[in-house]
């Protein structure tokens, strides 16, 4: 009797941010039948302050933008695709910038944001949306919490972009999902090989399974980004367990970029709009 041939469903994601890559590839690192391939595009965005607005055109225009341009590359008859738009709205600034926190990060930088910012109260917004080129799905999450006096980060832990400047609400959160997390009673919390890249096969970003205009890739990191003893889960399959044990003091003033890549997949709003995606790909 023959076996059945074990198929992998690729799900292509564009974007030009290897932030994004690096996340939602270990997210999925788990899952063995759905491969995430980047498409390596910088698509014009809509200038509007709501990551929905943004994120509903973006997705049209990247799908497009493929099916003219990646023929020889992607299966455009079973193009499945991926955006996803982050914004970041501060209360001192009645919801500015929003969606439009690219430009308003690179005028200041994490040192400018703090120096405006610091002390206020913040939402992280995260959308990520889905097409088969017949229908369009959209996954929306965000995350309260407030801006530090002065960016905040740990040598040990991978962190990208608007991490040190954002300290969630963790109980807020972690509460809503029924989700906890065990925090050990060591001096730092971290990620013990984040400063390493780690062989993966089909789960790291290579020249070999990313598609971009230039045949280049922007991201090589791994995606195994395994926790310390520090952070202790109860099963292997840290993305879907409810029943962990959590320690607020321990992290209730760190930002993103403070804390393992485990917790920020879970309290994040981009990690928590892409394991949203991932239920919903894996029952479709």
């Amino acid at each position: 009797m023959k076996q059945l041939r074990n198929i992998r469903r690729n799900i292509y994601f564009a974007t030009s941010n290897p932030e994004k890559i690096y996340q939602i590839k270990q997210i999925f690192q788990s899952t063995t039948n759905i491969n995430i391939i980047p498409i390596i595009l910088d698509i014009d965005e809509i200038q509007s302050l709501d990551n929905q607005e943004v994120i509903e055109d973006k997705i049209v225009k990247a799908y497009y933008h493929i099916i003219e341009h990646f023929q020889d590359k992607v299966d455009i008859n079973n193009l499945e695709l991926i955006c996803e738009d982050t914004g970041y709205s501060f209360d001192n600034m009645n919801g500015f910038p929003g969606a439009l926190v690219r430009y308003y990060h690179d005028q200041l930088g994490n040192d400018g944001i703090c120096k405006f910012n610091g002390g206020s109260k913040a939402t992280n917004v995260s959308v990520v949306a889905y097409t088969n080129g017949t229908n369009i799905e959209t996954f929306k999450n965000s995350v309260r919490g407030r801006v530090p006096i002065k960016p905040q980060s740990n040598p040990h832990i991978k962190s990208f972009g608007l991490d040190p400047i954002f300290i969630p609400d963790y109980e807020s959160v972690l509460k809503s999902n029924n989700t906890i997390v065990s925090v050990s009673d060591s001096d730092s919390v971290s990620d013990s090989d984040s400063d390493s890249d780690s062989d993966s096969d089909s789960d790291s970003v290579s020249d070999s399974d990313s598609v971009s205009d230039s045949d280049s890739v922007s991201d090589s990191d791994g995606v195994s980004d395994s926790d310390s003893d520090s952070v202790s889960v109860s099963n292997s399959d840290n993305y879907d367990d409810n029943k962990l044990k959590f320690n607020f003091d321990k992290l209730k003033n760190l930002t993103y970029a403070e804390i393992p890549s485990i917790i920020k997949n879970m309290v994040s709003a981009r990690g928590q709009s892409f394991n949203d995606l991932k239920q919903f790909l894996l029952e479709s």
